[in-house]
């Protein structure tokens, strides 16, 4: 998916006319979007001539052309630092950060999708934007429990007057969140969480913003995605380590092979009931092995 977007917005960048299969391909990776409307949105271009007359359209056709180039270009920038932001919390708040200037909002989070399906705040989030999605907690309705594998973005614009959670809406507006725009993270069948966008103002989200948190959502997700697993490969890394230390340990002592002080290790990561990276870790602290108890032994190995 990573490769794809790269390549795609390379491609827009030399080629402008591209711009419309890209928009249109990613969007069927993460949602609906109409292109052109949002590049004349970002970009204030006029999409049809001005006077009608064929001259006005080819020099239109010219700015609307620049303006395309400028738009992936931007996009391009955009995946190009959040590829380089570093670790999981990194890109997370460069997300957050950059979020305000590819659509103009007041507040904006992100929700990770935990081991069981359980949404929570990553950090750094403003309180507000933390607050309001407590409530979806304590009211038990919300639009992050609304959007599954069909609705992958939602937009309320008025959070006084929504209907489909009226004790949610209500409550939101109370803290100063008066329209809000949801967008989900994912790669493939991967869930990744969500991001949301909220304004002090009712009504603050045209179709032209959703479309461009769509791209901003689908970049994001490649990026949070590569951290993530980035960083399971680094804990992978570590615990494979302290266990050939372990490992080593046990064989220079005990006079065992490889395969013999493996099975050691795991044998009482079994009896234990902890980990064996965690029960690694114990043992080359301490120099013993924990009983079936999950007491250390009394002598050391």
């Amino acid at each position: 998916m990573h490769k794809f977007i790269r390549a795609r917005v390379v491609t827009a960048a030399l080629d402008p006319v591209a711009l419309q299969t890209v928009i249109t391909e990613c969007s069927q990776r993460v949602g609906p979007m109409h292109s052109t409307a949002s590049s004349a949105r970002y970009l204030s271009l006029p999409t049809t001539p001005v006077d009608g007359s064929f001259d006005a359209m080819a020099v239109d056709s010219d700015r609307i052309r620049a303006g395309g180039l400028a738009y992936a270009a931007g996009f391009a920038r955009l995946a190009m630092d959040l590829q380089d932001a570093g670790g999981l919390e990194e890109t997370v708040a460069l997300v957050v950060q950059l979020a305000p200037r590819v659509i103009p909002c007041d507040l904006a989070g992100v929700m990770l999708r935990k081991r069981g399906g359980r949404l929570t705040p990553a950090v750094p989030i403003d309180p507000r934007s933390a607050a309001a999605f407590q409530l979806e907690a304590d009211c038990g309705e919300g639009p992050s429990a609304w959007l599954n594998a069909e609705r992958c973005s939602v937009v309320v614009s008025d959070t006084l007057d929504d209907q489909r959670w009226p004790r949610w809406g209500p409550s939101a507006a109370r803290l100063g969140v008066r329209s809000l725009l949801g967008i989900r993270l994912r790669t493939g069948q991967a869930d990744l969480g969500l991001l949301n966008l909220c304004s002090v103002l009712p009504g603050r989200f045209a179709d032209a913003d959703k479309e461009a948190a769509n791209l901003l959502a689908c970049h994001a997700s490649v990026a949070i995605a590569a951290a993530r697993e980035a960083a399971m490969l680094a804990l992978a890394i570590d615990a494979r380590t302290v266990i050939g230390q372990a490992q080593g340990m046990l064989m220079e002592r005990l006079g065992l092979d490889a395969a013999q002080s493996f099975a050691v290790l795991r044998r009482y990561s079994q009896d234990s009931n902890v980990r064996l990276h965690e029960v690694a870790s114990t043992f080359i602290k301490t120099r013993q092995l924990p009983s079936r108890a999950g007491r250390a032994r009394s002598k050391p190995v």
